[in-house]
């Protein structure tokens, strides 16, 4: 059950304000970002076919993509 275990990090209280709203307040916090986002990159690679042994590893690396770029859009 390895792919419940990061689903399970995730909490239930997310950010009040949705990410687009506070992209005017500069870069996002990488934490609400994981927060907002993790359900849907991991259905996202899931359905893309990235398997539960690298799953933990695929979402990192797109939360971590997403990190450096954000200042890109």
């Amino acid at each position: 059950m390895a792919e419940r275990s990061a689903t399970q990090a995730v909490r239930a209280d997310g950010p009040a304000q949705p990410l687009s709203a506070r992209m005017t307040e500069g870069p996002p916090d990488i934490q609400a970002l994981y927060r907002e986002h993790f359900r849907f990159v991991w259905r996202c690679l899931r359905r893309l076919g990235v398997l539960s042994a690298g799953m933990d590893d695929a979402v990192q690396e797109v939360f971590l993509v997403a990190h450096r770029r954000s200042a890109d859009f």
